[in-house]
C-alpha cells in the first residue's frame, strides 16, 4: 500500500509529492528510508493521499499436493487471457488464489520496475537498527503468499515476513579471478599450485584470503599447465648428461654425412 504526501506534515522533513509505502512490519517508509507509523498516515488524509495501483502481477504456481498426480505442475500466466494454463488447460486468478486448489505461488513480478522473484531466489532487504543505521541482509524466498489486503508477501525463514516494496534481487559480486581469468564467486570450486608445485582443490568462501606464494586456477587442468611450465624438472647432473649426449650424437651424425659424402 502506498501513499503520496499533499501537505506538509508535522515532524517530518518529506518534500511534498513523495511516497511512503508500507513495510512487513506495517509502517510506511519513504525512498530516504524514514519511517512513519500506520497510524500516521492511514489516519490522516488531509496530509496523504492513497495511491491505488497493482504492485504485482503473479506469473506462476505450483501444485503443491502430495498425494496428487498433479503435484509439481506450474500454471503458467498467458497474458492475453490473463488465466493460469498447465497443459491445455486454463484456470482464472480467483481458482489458483482458492484455499483448496492445492498450489502455491511460484513466482511474482513487480510491476514497478518488472522484477520478477521465484522461491529459492536469495533477496536483499534492508531496514533501519535501533541506532538509525541501514542493515541488509540477505534471505532465501522459501514460500509466497497474499495477505486479505491483497497484499505480497514473502517467507524467508525464522518466522520473518518480507513485504515487496524494498526487496532487490541478490546478486552476487565475485571474491576473486583467477590466474586464468576466471572471476569466481562464493561457493565456487578452485584448483590451487603452492609453493612445492602440488595442485589442491579449495571451495571459495565470503572472506577468502589469498595464500603468498599459491597461484589459483578455474580447473586442474590448467593448473596442471602451470606446474609443467614452472616446475623445475631436472637436476644440474641430467642436464650435463643430456648435453654430452647430445654432443656424442652429433659427432656421429657428422661421421655418418662424412661416410655418404664419400661414397659419391
Amino acid at each position: 500500500m502506498k501513499y503520496k504526501l499533499i501537505k506538509d506534515y508535522p515532524r517530518n522533513a518529506l518534500p511534498l509529492g513523495n511516497t511512503v509505502t508500507k513495510d512487513s512490519s506495517n509502517q510506511y517508509v519513504s525512498d530516504d528510508i524514514q519511517i512513519f507509523l500506520e497510524s500516521e498516515v492511514e489516519l490522516y488524509p488531509e496530509f496523504w493521499e492513497k495511491i491505488e495501483e497493482d504492485d504485482y502481477e503473479i506469473i506462476s504456481f505450483r501444485r503443491t499436493d502430495p498425494n496428487s498426480n498433479l503435484s509439481g505442475f506450474r500454471y503458467v500466466l498467458n497474458q492475453n487471457s490473463k488465466n493460469y494454463v498447465s497443459n491445455g488447460v486454463a484456470f482464472p486468478l480467483d481458482f489458483m488464489l482458492h484455499e483448496g486448489s492445492c498450489v502455491d505461488i511460484e513466482s511474482i513480478k513487480r510491476l514497478l520496475d518488472n522484477e520478477v522473484f521465484t522461491i529459492g531466489n536469495k533477496v536483499e532487504h534492508s531496514y533501519l537498527d535501533l541506532n538509525n543505521l541501514i542493515i541488509t541482509k540477505i534471505y532465501t524466498i522459501e514460500k509466497i503468499y497474499t495477505l486479505e489486503s491483497d497484499d505480497i508477501r514473502f517467507y524467508v525463514g525464522n518466522g520473518l515476513n518480507l513485504g515487496l516494496e524494498r526487496l532487490k534481487k541478490y546478486i552476487p559480486k565475485s571474491v576473486f579471478t583467477t590466474e586464468d581469468g576466471v572471476e569466481l564467486f562464493e561457493g565456487d570450486k578452485f584448483w590451487h599450485v603452492d609453493t612445492y608445485f602440488g595442485i589442491g582443490q579449495g571451495i571459495i568462501m565470503n572472506l577468502f584470503v589469498k595464500l603468498k606464494g599459491y597461484h589459483e586456477f578455474s580447473t586442474k587442468e590448467k593448473a596442471q599447465e602451470y606446474v609443467d611450465l614452472y616446475k623445475p624438472q631436472y637436476s644440474m647432473k641430467s642436464i650435463l648428461d643430456s648435453s654430452e649426449n647430445f654432443w656424442n650424437n652429433t659427432d656421429l651424425i657428422l661421421l655418418d654425412l662424412n661416410k655418404l659424402k664419400s661414397k659419391k
